[in-house]
């Protein structure tokens, strides 16, 4: 599914790093929140058939009005926290939209917040008024970077990515890595190092990855040095007798902890 208005937005890391996303559009974001109301739906009605076949079996008495109160707090929490814990350990995706390619991110490009997580979600009351996201979908349809109003309080916005642009860009970034072959530091990353580095932080370097060859090589060395002070800090890589020897070639560094990690990481 395409939609007919979609637009570009661009973001600055701290470390200077420009990246460019497409914002997802009214059609697709509704195709997106239609599945996901739909398994609500399914999940729902097991859930209220099974409170209905417990009463039967327990008939009428004390455990019965058990089980009919734990049901209800069950349906009003799953309800309530679906996109919300969906999003969170999905890192700004529901089943919606990764089925539509769609993520929830932070305007700054970083990966979305619990914060920012709760807020969208609370608004997404007031974006349903007065019928299934009308007033949701009217904003949209006027805000440039077709937000709703949930994404305007938490500061977010919802992008596309696509299968396409992932080919093409592990195609660009497996060509980077062939210009280092022969010449990258031995790395080898514990379990613990790898849960460190964080999605903001595997962002940071993919995207410094692909930037690599439109840079001077005066930019190369300063950019490479900065975003190597940020890996150092993660435990496994802040060992000081490995410093001189990664600082003398930040750059090759960041490649080989890149080749690491990509096949777990891979966007």
């Amino acid at each position: 599914m395409t939609d007919q208005r979609q637009s570009h937005v661009h973001v600055d890391t701290p470390e200077h790093i420009r990246l460019q996303f497409l914002t997802a559009g009214l059609g697709r974001r509704t195709a997106a929140q239609l599945v996901d109301v739909l398994i609500l739906g399914l999940i729902n009605i097991v859930l209220i058939l099974a409170l209905i076949s417990s009463t039967a079996i327990l008939g009428d008495g004390l455990w019965s009005e058990y089980v009919v109160a734990i049901g209800i707090v069950m349906v009003f929490f799953l309800n309530g926290l679906y996109f919300v814990l969906l999003e969170y350990f999905m890192r700004g995706q529901t089943v919606g939209k990764r089925m539509m390619a769609l993520r929830t991110i932070q305007n700054q490009g970083q990966s979305m917040t619990l914060l920012s997580n709760l807020l969208r979600n609370f608004f997404r009351i007031i974006d349903f008024l007065p019928l299934f996201y009308f007033l949701g979908a009217a904003v949209m349809l006027f805000h440039p970077r077709d937000k709703r109003i949930g994404d305007l309080v938490a500061g977010t916005v919802v992008v596309v990515e696509t299968d396409g642009d992932r080919v093409r860009k592990k195609q660009k970034a497996n060509k980077i890595l062939q210009g280092y072959d022969g010449a990258l530091p031995k790395l080898i990353l514990s379990e613990r190092t790898k849960q460190a580095i964080s999605h903001e932080d595997w962002k940071l370097l993919y995207t410094y990855i692909r930037r690599l060859p439109t840079l001077t090589e005066e930019k190369k060395r300063a950019l490479s040095a900065r975003v190597m002070e940020r890996f150092l800090e993660k435990p496994g890589l802040d060992e000081p007798e490995k410093h001189n020897g990664w600082k003398r070639n930040p750059e090759a560094f960041l490649v080989a902890l890149y080749r690491e990690l990509r096949e777990e990481r891979e966007l």
